[in-house]
């Protein structure tokens, strides 16, 4: 038993890698547009407080993302879901860069923020299941510090990006770091069995008492 335990270890790794990266990637997407809206503003012709719906708009989108779509994670299993909003963040983060008005970006900015909604809690879920028997809380936490750190990453390279191409390269970097990501989970976790926590409720899920499902 005790060979087993640096094994399994050694296999989480990875994927709880991926989990923090998902968490870095979705960290960046948060914060690098309030950085460009004073570009924008002068770019539009606007003033920057008409943005204020499309950056309310991912924090709406976040929360009913999170009651109406996270749990089918539940249902179909959390990688699904993480791939599928992955995914779909990366689509709706070129959407953003290709916008052209105040209203598409709100659009744009509320269907990132469903997407973000389904995903982090099956993250954060996923890596709670992944965790070294114990080590749950610590792991969580560290994985956590993935959003902190791409919000830091977006205040380095929003200046340089900006000068360098415009306000779009900033969602174009969010669109192209998630499709590395995506196209490595499959391969590393594919195979990896469900935890003692999703058997559970998977079992529960069968028995008759339930009464509804979400």
């Amino acid at each position: 038993m005790k060979s087993e335990t640096p094994s399994a270890g050694a296999r989480a790794f990875l994927p709880l890698l991926l989990c923090a990266l998902v968490m870095c990637i979705d960290g960046y997407d948060l914060y690098a547009l309030p950085l460009v809206v004073p570009h924008l503003s002068a770019q539009l012709g606007v003033p920057p407080q008409s943005f204020g719906v499309a950056l309310s708009a991912v924090l709406l989108g976040l929360g009913l993302g999170a009651v109406l779509i996270a749990p089918i994670g539940d249902r179909v299993g959390r990688r699904p879901v993480i791939l599928t909003a992955s995914a779909l963040m990366a689509f709706t983060s070129l959407g953003t860069a290709a916008g052209g008005t105040v209203t598409g970006f709100a659009l744009w900015r509320l269907a990132t923020g469903l997407s973000l909604g389904a995903c982090l809690p099956n993250v954060t879920a996923l890596v709670a299941e992944l965790a070294p028997p114990g080590k749950s809380a610590r792991t969580l936490t560290v994985v956590s510090m993935g959003i902190s750190a791409g919000g830091i990453v977006a205040g380095l390279l929003a200046p340089p990006l900006i000068a360098a191409g415009g306000c779009r390269p900033c969602s174009w970097r969010a669109a192209r770091r998630r499709l590395p990501c995506w196209a490595c989970w499959p391969g590393n976790c594919r195979n990896r069995p469900r935890s003692e926590t999703a058997r559970s409720n998977r079992v529960r899920r069968r028995t008759p008492s339930r009464s509804f499902s979400c």
